[in-house]
C-alpha cells in the first residue's frame, strides 16, 4: 500500500512530470522537472491535490501543445477497501468529464490522476444570487441528478455520519464530542433517518458537497452561462435524496466570508426567498430527465420538491458536522461554524414539526 505522507516533494514532482509526459505530451513531452512549477492546492484525508504548470513554453503558437496548467491528484490507499473506493471515484470522474459536468480528465492511473485546471475561485454570494447563474446551476444539477451510474444505489451518507459521530463520542477531550453529546446528535440522526425513510422521496445520483467553492464559471465568454458552469469536488458523490444537494446549495447563499478568511459567518437573511427558490426549482424540474413512467409523477412538481427541501435542510445541517472538521479546521473557525449549523438544525426542525 502507498501512503502520500511517504512522498517527498521531489518524488511528487517526478511523478507529476512523468504522468504529464506520458498522458498529455505536447509541451510536457520535452520539458524536464526543473521547468515544472508545482504547488499544493488542497490536502484531504484521502488525497493530495497539486497545481502544475511549466515555467517556459518554447512553442507558444503550437496548437498541439496541450494544456499548460493541470491538476495532479495523488490518492491515499492504506486499506484493501480503498482500491474499490478509488475505482468508483475514477468511474464517476470519467463519466462526468465526458458529459462536461466536471473538469476534463487528462490522465488516470491506479493511484494518480491528471485533471483540467480551472482558473478562478468558487462562486461569491453576488454570483449565487444572480438569476442567470442560478438558472445555469439548476440546469447543471438536473443533468447530474439524471445520470444513471454503475455504482451502488443504496443511500450510505447517513450511515457514514453515524459512524463519524460514534467515533467522535469516544474522544473524551474532543470539543466535537462535547457538541455531539450536549445536543444528543446521535438521537437526532436516528430520528431524521427514520423520518426520511417514511416519506416518499426521490433518490438520485448526487454531488453531496455542492458548496460554493465547488462551482466554477469558465472564463470563455463565447459560450452561454449554462455551458460555462463546471462542478468540482466529486469525492463524496453517491446516491442520495435529490433535495439534499439543493438544500446545501441554498445554504451556501448564507455563508459570509469577510476579509478575514479564517472567520466565516452565517447570514440567514441571504437565504433565497420563495421567488428565488422557485426560479431554481422550476428550471431544475424542466431539465430533469425522468423515465417515461415517472414524468407525470406528483413528486415531480414544484410544491412537492419545496416540501422535500424542508426536511432535507435538516439533513444538510446534521451531515455537515461530519464533513467540516477534517477539511476546514486549518482554514476557518470550524467549531463556531458547526455549532451554528446545529442550532439552525433545531430551529428548522421546530418549524418543520409545527407545519
Amino acid at each position: 500500500m502507498s501512503d502520500i505522507k511517504l512522498f517527498s516533494e521531489e518524488e511528487i514532482r517526478e511523478k507529476a512530470h512523468l504522468m504529464a509526459q506520458n498522458y498529455i505530451g505536447g509541451s510536457w513531452k520535452n520539458a524536464n522537472t526543473s521547468n515544472l512549477i508545482i504547488r499544493e492546492i488542497k490536502i484531504s484525508p484521502t488525497s493530495l491535490i497539486y497545481y502544475c504548470s511549466l515555467k517556459d513554453d518554447k512553442n507558444p503558437s503550437d496548437n498541439n501543445k496541450g494544456p499548460t496548467e493541470i491538476v495532479f491528484r495523488i490518492f491515499r490507499m492504506e486499506h484493501e477497501s480503498d482500491y474499490d473506493k478509488i475505482a468508483t471515484k475514477a468511474i464517476i470522474f470519467t463519466l462526468l468529464s465526458e458529459r462536461k459536468i466536471g473538469p476534463k480528465l487528462l490522465g488516470i492511473f491506479a493511484e494518480y490522476r491528471l485533471e483540467e485546471y480551472l482558473q478562478g475561485d468558487g462562486l461569491t454570494y453576488e454570483e449565487l444570487s444572480n438569476p442567470n447563474i442560478s438558472i445555469a446551476v439548476a440546469t447543471h444539477l438536473a443533468k447530474l441528478h439524471s445520470l444513471q451510474l454503475p455504482i451502488e444505489k443504496r443511500i450510505t451518507i447517513f450511515k457514514e455520519t453515524k459512524r463519524y459521530l460514534s467515533e467522535k463520542l469516544q474522544e473524551a477531550s474532543s470539543k466535537i464530542s462535547e457538541l455531539i453529546s450536549s445536543f444528543n446528535l446521535m438521537d437526532e440522526l436516528e430520528w431524521l433517518t427514520n423520518k426520511l425513510k417514511s416519506m416518499k422521496l426521490s433518490v438520485v445520483f448526487s454531488h453531496n458537497n455542492l458548496n460554493a467553492s465547488n462551482i466554477r464559471i469558465e472564463n470563455n465568454k463565447k459560450f452561454c452561462m449554462e455551458d460555462r458552469i463546471v462542478f468540482l469536488g466529486f469525492a463524496r458523490c453517491s446516491y442520495n435524496y435529490r433535495a439534499y444537494d439543493i438544500a446545501e446549495y441554498f445554504f451556501q447563499w448564507c455563508i459570509d466570508c469577510p476579509k478575514n478568511p479564517f472567520h466565516v459567518e452565517i447570514n440567514y437573511k441571504r437565504y433565497p426567498n420563495l421567488e428565488q427558490q422557485l426560479l431554481f426549482i422550476r428550471t431544475y424540474l424542466t431539465w430533469s430527465c425522468w423515465p417515461i413512467n415517472e414524468r407525470n409523477n406528483p413528486s415531480n412538481i414544484e410544491d412537492h420538491l419545496l416540501n422535500e427541501l424542508k426536511v432535507l435542510r435538516l439533513a444538510s445541517h446534521l451531515i455537515s458536522i461530519s464533513r467540516t472538521e477534517d477539511y476546514s479546521k486549518k482554514y476557518f473557525n470550524y467549531l463556531d461554524f458547526i455549532k451554528a449549523r446545529i442550532e439552525r438544525y433545531f430551529y428548522e426542525k421546530k418549524k418543520f414539526l409545527q407545519e
